[in-house]
């Protein structure tokens, strides 16, 4: 009997004790969340995507030659105007694609039983070398705030997907010595808080 595989949206608690290769899937940030989590913190509350939404994306092949091409471009030593022009390029043409639809149901399903609930949530960027140890890519990956409703949600999650073609996730994983290709986007969906003023 093989072992029970982790659903891609993840409620994050103390319950919850995944496995290594598991962990590796809720990227940097939701790892770090579910730390904070067992250690007893106040967090938001916290939901994870796994890398293995985008990966089920991000293998196809016609993902692969876009990101391909964009490498190839730096590779070429063009210009920053012409790479952020292709990447433009690139996510605009699958913003007009229906990029979750093989999820789609998956997707709507966990939004009604978990976040619709909140006013408000969050979509944050939680990749596989994303606040780690090593590299933190402070800064580069955008966060998608004040989400309501489930076609706002679904939205933001494409939005995550396609920051693979920022030209400044490129850059900071090449400066880094990282292959962008083995960038796996994983995201942390929390409920939005409001500051308290003290």
């Amino acid at each position: 009997q093989g072992e029970a595989r982790m659903n891609f949206f993840q409620p994050l608690s103390t319950h919850f004790k995944p496995q290594k290769k598991d962990l590796q899937k809720l990227g940097g940030k939701s790892s770090g969340i579910l730390r904070l989590l067992q250690f007893g913190q106040n967090v938001p509350v916290s939901f994870a995507i796994t890398t293995d939404l985008f990966e089920s994306i991000s293998q196809k092949s016609e993902f692969r030659r876009s990101l391909n091409q964009v490498l190839g471009l730096v590779s070429a030593e063009k210009s920053r105007l012409e790479i952020e022009n292709a990447c433009q390029e690139i996510k605009q043409n699958y913003s007009n694609q229906d990029l979750l639809k093989h999820s789609y149901s998956e997707l709507k399903s966990n939004f009604q039983k978990y976040l619709n609930q909140f006013e408000a949530i969050c979509v944050r960027s939680s990749a596989n070398f994303e606040d780690g140890a090593t590299h933190s890519f402070a800064g580069v990956f955008a966060s998608d705030l004040n989400i309501q409703g489930f076609e706002a949600y679904s939205e933001a999650i494409k939005n995550q997907i396609l920051q693979i073609f920022e030209p400044d996730v490129i850059y900071y994983a090449l400066s880094n010595d990282i292959d962008p290709r083995e960038i796996k986007i994983a995201m942390l969906v929390q409920e939005k808080v409001e500051c308290q003023q003290y």
